[in-house]
């Protein structure tokens, strides 16, 4: 199967999932007034970024890259 994204792609994705786990960690929903900010479930972020951790190192290793063997026909 060969990856949609791109090593930089994931690289940035990978960035910004890990920057929304440490907000995540500080508080989870505030609010202000009568407006409230409610940010994503932590189990989603955990499960976005080992998917993202999957895909790099699915496209580091090159295993997307379908492998034919064949013999020659006599």
């Amino acid at each position: 199967m060969v990856s949609i994204w791109t090593a930089s792609e994931l690289e940035d994705q990978l960035t910004a999932y890990k920057a929304a786990l440490l907000a995540l960690s500080t508080s989870q929903s505030y609010r202000i007034g009568t407006r409230e900010l409610t940010r994503a479930d932590l189990p989603e972020i955990r499960q976005t970024l080992d998917y993202l951790a999957r895909e790099k190192a699915r496209l580091v290793s090159g295993s997307s890259l379908a492998s034919v063997s064949m013999r020659p026909r006599r």
